[in-house]
């Protein structure tokens, strides 16, 4: 996992960011950052012919932290 873990949580944190200054700039809501950072890491993953377990298995870390924010969010 460690190995992994150098280069795949880094990817996915400077996307999303960009992602999220490109939403604020453009104020498109069609620019959600969550949908703008799949559609660059998907492509970059499959370009480079990284599978994405071992794409996962490095950003595990961010997804364990999300998912009880995802789970506890509420209106």
């Amino acid at each position: 996992m460690f190995s992994y873990l150098w280069w795949s949580l880094p990817l996915t944190l400077l996307v999303f960011f960009a992602a999220r200054k490109l939403a604020v700039l453009t104020k498109l809501s069609l620019l959600n950052p969550l949908l703008v950072s799949m559609a660059i890491i998907i492509p970059l993953l499959l370009v480079l012919k990284i599978p994405y377990e071992h794409y996962f298995q490095g950003s595990k870390v961010l997804n364990d932290l999300l998912q009880p924010a995802a789970v506890s969010y509420t209106h």
